[in-house]
């Protein structure tokens, strides 16, 4: 059977999806069943072998395999008009939000000498997908992993404007349920989640 993997769908998207024909190439034999969930907390589902989750801090438990540390960086499209190139010309544009609480743009400003909040106009969005699609079509500027902006900034669909990059502790990881070493592909999937997690440092 597939070896069943349950993540968010901006992180499906944005960061599994492109490695995917890298995996298959490797391992044509093995298949993965990818789920994925549009709530912001991915919570593990007993018929899943594994779950992808956002962590605060890095964890040490032995089923707990860091893939990348979360990075903020703004995004915004090349040809945004009036794009902002510091903390104080953001006051012109919209910011895009990839979630109900904002609180990416909230520690972001407060690293980078922002104003409060409410000082500025504001889109938001419950998903990185969906603000960082807004942003590549010059809605405004969005705050996001810069991991997961990775493959759009490479292409120039977006850039990162001005700022310094946050480094917030949090992390992703991939957990894996307890009855996911019977999988005969466990290991195997194992080293090559290790392999693309070794890539991004």
């Amino acid at each position: 059977r597939p070896f069943r993997i349950r993540l968010h769908v901006s992180l499906a998207v944005r960061w599994l999806l492109p490695r995917l024909s890298d995996f298959y190439l490797r391992h044509p034999e093995v298949s993965l069943a990818i789920e994925t969930v549009a709530t912001e907390v991915v919570e593990p589902a007993s018929d899943s072998d594994a779950y992808i989750v956002y962590l605060p801090q890095p964890s040490s438990a032995a089923d707990c395999l860091t893939l990348f540390e979360e990075t903020l960086v703004p995004v915004c499209s090349p040809n945004l008009i009036n794009a902002p190139r510091s903390v104080d010309e953001l006051l012109r544009v919209a910011l895009l939000h990839r979630s109900a609480d904002r609180q990416a743009w909230i520690e972001w400003l407060a690293a980078n000498g922002g104003k409060p909040l409410e000082d500025y106009r504001h889109i938001p969005f419950n998903l990185d997908e969906l603000a960082l699609d807004a942003a590549a079509r010059g809605l405004g500027v969005a705050m996001t992993d810069r991991t997961l902006a990775g493959e759009s900034i490479e292409r120039g669909v977006l850039v990162v404007p001005f700022g310094r990059a946050l480094e917030t502790r949090g992390v992703y990881a991939l957990n894996l349920q307890p009855a996911a070493s019977a999988h005969p592909a466990c290991a195997l999937i194992l080293q090559w989640f290790a392999q693309q997690a070794e890539k991004q440092r």
